[in-house]
């Protein structure tokens, strides 16, 4: 996703950053030393039912949530497009309140960026609502 960031903008993704949280992602699973180089073992359900859902399957119908929903995405989001975040709140049609969030200057990975504070505060004031 770091070739989601448009040409001569500053990186949002730091090294620093990213060195501190893979340390700490490493360490979730005991057997990631035992290969090199380390990796974790993540189940394959997840990919699956991306796969599921671009073919139009879905592992559930947005039609019968009907709690508050939140969509948050990034603005240079290459994986989550406009479309897909209007295709999602247009069927969540059972829910009187969902909120299409971009945030700023941030890829498919806001959550290990610089602007990540900025997914935080929506989440919390998403989570908050109107205190």
């Amino acid at each position: 996703f770091t070739e989601d960031v448009p040409e001569g903008e500053p990186p949002v993704l730091s090294n620093a950053h990213f060195a501190d949280w893979a340390v700490a992602y490493l360490a979730t699973d005991k057997s990631s030393g035992d290969v090199n180089p380390p990796a974790v073992l993540v189940p394959s359900g997840p990919a699956a039912d991306i796969r599921d859902a671009w073919s139009g399957h879905f592992p559930y119908d947005p039609a019968q949530i009907v709690c508050p929903a939140l969509i948050v995405r990034g603005e240079w989001d290459s994986l989550t497009q406009d479309a897909d975040a209007a295709w999602l709140s247009g069927n969540l049609s059972r829910v009187a309140n969902v909120q299409d969030i971009k945030i700023a200057r941030a890829t498919h990975l806001a959550h290990l960026e610089a602007g990540r504070f900025d997914l935080y505060k929506a989440c919390r004031d998403f989570l908050l609502g109107d205190r």
